[in-house]
């Protein structure tokens, strides 16, 4: 049993950005080019003329079918399905378009907002980033309904994937449809993309037919205002991913404009949340920062194992949360050991059987409050999942202490026959200087019960260091600006590190340092 490491380098971490961003990310160039030096209302109308495009005369409905080909491919070949996990179609196979009277019958193209809500007008009816292939039967359990967040006390998908039932949300309490979390950042990615790239139609627009009212009639602030909370907050707990960079990709080559909420991580605060008020830099833009050019020389700091569980010996601090043990079936997570590995095992199959479980495998709190970075490791290997996609049943989750789980962002390798492990690496950076808890969530069903075991779980971060260097000033006291630091994020006075004020670096510390 081979195990691959990556050495975590924490210059890289500054140094990276300035390659990547050069010319427009992506490999875009100049696209974005007049989007520069804007911000709020008016960089969202920049990027609506950049983007508003040929969608007309470069695709068409049907020709959806094609797109799908290259921009829904799971890991495996099949088709990626937005609503279930459930699924195993081959793309362009009968299943495509075809009748259903269960879940699993066949699939179709997926308007996730709702064609009836703009008319079935042209070219939004056929816009391959908000139209997704989906399960038909599922999809036709969404109807028309607006996303939102519920129990499911209506309908629930396969495994529990998507949901139907009353908003559990404040401001609203009528029906929604509740996709998986793992694409919630997507979908709300989606709709970011819709109220740009139609900035100049969309309060026209209308849901009132699905039982409420999602849209503002603003073309600027389209949303009301819980929907508008609720896709902010899912694109920021389900982040951009490869599979996402991936679909962008193919979709730009099929329509000729892309997607900026997807070239640019974050974007939507530069419109509508915390920094509207921050210069766009289109080719030197980071992550939480528009404004901030990234710093060539930043600041030197301490990298440390902040905590560590091999679990080579047990379960080490960990916890087990059993949502769903069955009858007959003792345990999920167990230790386990032979001649060439030990390390923590997770299976639902015991004596042939394959048992329908969730099972939570949930770290001690990791206090993350001293560190300006930080970085999660851990090896996984995953088996017996017959083809499936593993992060369909597996996922990382994590929470501030005693808050909401969301998932991480860190997917889970696909299923390896030779057991070999493969180390994965996550940024943590957006829960630096907080206290937070890691769970890794096993689930199963009749059919598959796949195996997945980790171990060499690492969370490393960083401190700014306490030497004042040259350019860098200390905050003078009872400043009242605001401040941000070097990531362009703005931050509260008990922020330490480098942070800008009123355009000039300070070295902002505890008052014991």
């Amino acid at each position: 049993m081979k195990i691959y490491k990556r050495p975590f380098a924490l210059g890289l971490f500054f140094l990276v950005p300035l390659i990547i961003w050069a010319q427009g990310p992506n490999g875009t160039g100049t696209y974005y080019q007049s989007t520069n030096g804007k911000s709020g209302a008016t960089l969202k109308t920049a990027f609506f003329n950049v983007i508003k495009g040929t969608l007309v005369s470069r695709s068409s409905y049907s020709n959806l079918w094609n797109i799908y080909k290259t921009s829904d491919v799971r890991s495996d070949g099949k088709l990626q399905d937005i609503y279930s996990n459930a699924t195993n179609y081959v793309i362009g196979g009968t299943a495509q378009g075809a009748s259903y009277s269960k879940e699993g019958d066949a699939y179709n193209r997926e308007h996730t907002m709702p064609k009836s809500w703009f008319s079935d007008a042209e070219p939004m009816y056929h816009d391959a980033y908000h139209v997704m292939p989906s399960d038909g039967y599922v999809n036709g359990r969404r109807s028309n309904y607006p996303y939102g967040e519920t129990t499911g006390g209506t309908y629930k998908s396969n495994n529990g994937y998507s949901k139907l039932g009353n908003c559990t949300l404040q401001g609203y309490s009528g029906i929604v449809f509740e996709p998986n979390d793992e694409f919630k950042g997507d979908l709300a990615r989606a709709y970011f993309y819709m109220a740009t790239c139609y900035e100049s139609q969309i309060a026209n627009w209308s849901s009132t037919g699905s039982g409420t009212e999602i849209f503002s009639k603003d073309s600027y602030k389209p949303f009301v205002k819980w929907q508008m909370d609720m896709l902010l907050r899912w694109a920021k707990n389900d982040p951009v991913d490869a599979r996402e960079v991936k679909r962008n990709e193919a979709v730009a080559t099929a329509q000729a404009n892309r997607n900026p909420f997807i070239d640019y991580p974050g974007l939507e605060d530069y419109i509508w949340g915390d920094s509207v008020n921050v210069a766009f830099s289109y080719d030197h833009y980071r992550q939480g920062s528009t404004g901030v050019d990234p710093d060539p020389t930043p600041q030197p700091g301490n990298n440390k194992v902040i905590y560590e569980e091999s679990f080579a010996t047990g379960m080490g601090q960990f916890s087990i949360d059993n949502k769903n043990l069955p009858s007959g079936l003792s345990s999920v997570w167990s230790p386990y050991s032979n001649s060439t590995v030990s390390c923590m095992k997770g299976s639902a199959f015991y004596n042939k059987v394959y048992y329908v479980a969730e099972s939570w495998l949930v770290s001690p709190v990791i206090d993350l409050t001293n560190y300006n970075t930080a970085t999660l490791t851990v090896d996984q290997v995953t088996n017996y999942l017959n083809g499936s996609d593993a992060n369909g049943y597996l996922s990382i989750k994590v929470r501030e202490a005693n808050g909401t789980w969301n998932n991480l962002g860190l997917n889970v390798p696909a299923e390896d026959k030779t057991w070999t492990f493969v180390t994965t690496t996550k940024d943590m950076i957006a829960f630096a200087g907080k206290k937070i808890q890691i769970a890794f969530v096993y689930t199963s069903s009749s059919s598959i019960a796949p195996t997945w075991e980790l171990m060499n779980l690492k969370v490393e971060g960083a401190t700014t260091s306490s030497i004042v260097l040259p350019g860098i000033s200390e905050r003078p006291a009872g400043a009242n600006a605001p401040m941000y630091n070097l990531a362009g994020q703005l931050v509260n006075k008990s922020y330490q590190g480098v942070v800008i004020q009123s355009g000039k670096k300070f070295l902002n510390r505890r008052p014991n340092q």
